[in-house]
């Protein structure tokens, strides 16, 4: 007989058995990291970078069109002013008066070109420029995919010899109103231009349209960003009253340079009034009338004391007229001045003025901006500081200063 063995737990019981466990469902493993997500990425670098295109764009193409523009602002405020100050000299001899004719007419025009020319050079010499300085960039773009009418994607870009735009102004000898430079007796328009006008052989030059770069990848339409970007400037540069001279001066070197400015004899208002233009005429000196001045009297709103004494001058001579009882300069006019050798307290004074016109520009060393007169004018009483300005702004046959048209910004 066998004989079964149990064995017992501890307190006699049998063991407890224990069952398997139930096999449990493992879900498939699927690949993680960045070898998953590497097509989502893509898909999201496409995305951005219209984007990217749009801010850089914003920042290049933007960024060099507003800088052309202020470029092109400052040379033609420059050009405008340069331009009038000579209108009544011959521009390579602006301390002596010549009036206005062709000849002048044409040498203002020559000034502005001529100007602009020079400001966009690296060293005034325009046979070359190593540092291609010009009024924005031009690139030629060629070939490419047909996207429309109007716009060809994958262009070839290059770069013309000079790759910046080189103005060239055009005189306008006809003064057509939408021509480079105008002009008229009391102001002078400069006109700098990128955009799609048409160029006109004498009358109008152009640049054209400074072209997108980044700007051709965004969701511009197509025909804006085939048109680039247009850029037009004006500026025009008008005549005020002069308020303060610089002296006369003649500066001695490898060659002798005539400066014009204030001499020390003064003319009152009425007799200056009287004067005609490019005449010479015989004047009797009269204390505080017509005279010479012990001072340099360079500014409006000075006391102007005058004696009879002659004078052999050519230049800015002070106005006067009786200011509240007391003689103070009120303005300049462009006059020559020489002794009577038949009397001695005679003058011969010749009123420099075209005779077509109301006013002289001053060429150089003259201003009509007022705070330059402040000096004098600070000193005076309102009521006669207010007189000084009236008569300045009043007075027939005035030096004039060439300023920039209010609103414009040098």
């Amino acid at each position: 007989m066998q004989h079964q063995h149990r064995i017992l737990r501890r307190g006699g019981q049998a063991p407890r058995v224990r069952k398997a466990p139930r096999a449990q469902h493992v879900p498939a493993c699927h690949p993680s990291g960045p070898a998953a997500r590497s097509g989502n990425v893509l898909i999201f670098v496409a995305m951005i970078l219209f984007g990217i295109m749009g801010f850089a764009a914003l920042v290049i193409d933007i960024g060099f069109a507003r800088l052309t523009s202020r470029q092109m602002k400052q040379a033609a405020d420059i050009a405008a002013l340069e331009g009038l100050r000579v209108t009544d000299v011959d521009a390579a001899s602006p301390q002596t008066f010549a009036g206005r004719d062709a000849v002048t007419e044409t040498g203002r025009r020559q000034v502005a070109a001529d100007i602009v020319t020079i400001l966009f050079d690296d060293d005034f010499d325009t046979a070359d420029d190593v540092r291609n300085f010009g009024a924005g960039p031009q690139v030629t773009l060629t070939g490419g995919i047909a996207l429309d009418d109007e716009f060809n994607a994958s262009e070839l870009l290059s770069l013309p010899d000079p790759p910046v735009y080189k103005p060239n102004l055009q005189l306008n000898a006809a003064n057509e109103p939408d021509g480079d430079i105008v002009t008229q007796d009391e102001s002078l328009t400069v006109r700098l231009r990128r955009d799609s006008t048409v160029v006109r052989a004498n009358e109008v030059s152009n640049g054209g349209p400074i072209p997108f770069l980044f700007g051709r990848g965004t969701l511009m339409s197509s025909g804006r960003k085939a048109s680039g970007v247009s850029l037009e400037v004006t500026s025009t540069a008008e005549t005020q009253p002069v308020v303060r001279v610089g002296i006369r001066q003649t500066i001695n070197g490898a060659q002798t340079v005539e400066i014009p400015g204030g001499i020390r004899f003064g003319i009152s208002r009425a007799i200056w009034e009287s004067l005609p233009a490019n005449l010479p005429t015989t004047v009797p000196m009269v204390a505080n009338s017509v005279g010479a001045a012990s001072i340099d009297l360079l500014e409006i709103g000075q006391l102007a004391v005058l004696a009879p004494a002659p004078l052999d001058a050519d230049g800015y001579c002070p106005i006067i007229e009786s200011i509240a009882g007391t003689p103070r300069v009120i303005g300049f006019g462009w006059a020559a001045v020489t002794s009577d050798p038949a009397n001695i307290a005679n003058v011969i004074l010749t009123r420099h003025s075209d005779g077509s016109a109301t006013e002289t520009v001053a060429s150089e060393n003259a201003t009509a901006l007022r705070s330059a007169a402040w000096n004098s004018l600070a000193g005076l009483g309102s009521s006669d500081r207010d007189a000084v300005i009236n008569a300045n702004r009043t007075f027939a046959g005035p030096l004039v200063s060439a300023v920039l048209r209010s609103g414009e910004s040098l």
